[in-house]
């Protein structure tokens, strides 16, 4: 009879636990979710709270409008401020959750791309990020900020040889209008990898059109000097 009691003590405290946690994980509203969150970690910086109530309200503009655009981009860049502000990675999964959202919803805009691939970068997702570089090129392959970003996850993510890392750049050179970010990313490539001669000429290519860019003018001594040797 004893025994009984004990085990009928034991299966109720381990209901009362089941029902607990069923409670608190699947039957929370996402605003009461958002209340724990806020509770977990301390927001005594008035910064970031004024972030996370930016979050909650441009949540609370997709809940009523789903096309909002606008609101899809507050609400992911709020919560990666969050976890740029905390290092807390559960802050950049909720922007990556918001971003694929926004890619389902608009999946012909290239910036919720890029926006994922940068925070499932961050996420340490690198195969997903590369995915999601490739796709925002396939929908604007004229942004060179998107190879930038693919060409960064290719050198210090997959340690690409520098042959697959050239293709990509002579890739967004034919495809990029108004280049010259791509071109001075890859004139310090090449100047990295010491190809000095193409990278003198690609900086001096930069240097004819922007002749005022004084740090391009020493990039160009410098390299001249080293190929001279002296």
């Amino acid at each position: 009879m004893k025994k009984n009691t004990i085990f009928f003590l034991i299966l109720i405290t381990f209901l009362g636990a089941l029902v607990t946690f069923i409670y608190f994980n699947f039957s929370k509203k996402p605003l009461e979710k958002e209340k724990i969150i806020k509770e977990e970690f301390s927001f005594e910086n008035s910064q970031i709270q004024e972030i996370y109530q930016k979050a909650i309200e441009a949540e609370g503009k997709i809940k009523k409008d789903k096309m909002d655009y606008e609101a899809y981009l507050e609400a992911g860049l709020a919560w990666k401020s969050l976890g740029d502000q905390t290092q807390n990675k559960i802050f950049y999964q909720k922007s990556k959750e918001i971003y694929q959202k926004q890619t389902e919803v608009f999946p012909n805009f290239w910036v919720p791309w890029w926006n994922l691939a940068n925070l499932e970068k961050n996420l340490g997702e690198y195969s997903e990020a590369k995915n999601s570089f490739k796709k925002a090129i396939e929908i604007s392959p004229g942004e060179g900020m998107i190879y930038l970003g693919l060409i960064e996850l290719y050198r210090y993510n997959f340690n690409k040889s520098e042959s697959e890392i050239i293709a990509v750049y002579e890739e967004a050179l034919k495809r990029v209008f108004e280049n010259i970010n791509v071109i001075v990313s890859y004139a310090s490539y090449l100047y990295e990898i010491d190809k000095k001669e193409e990278a003198l000429k690609y900086y001096q290519m930069v240097f004819e059109k922007y002749p005022e860019t004084s740090h391009i003018k020493e990039e160009i001594e410098k390299i001249k000097k080293e190929i001279r040797g002296y």
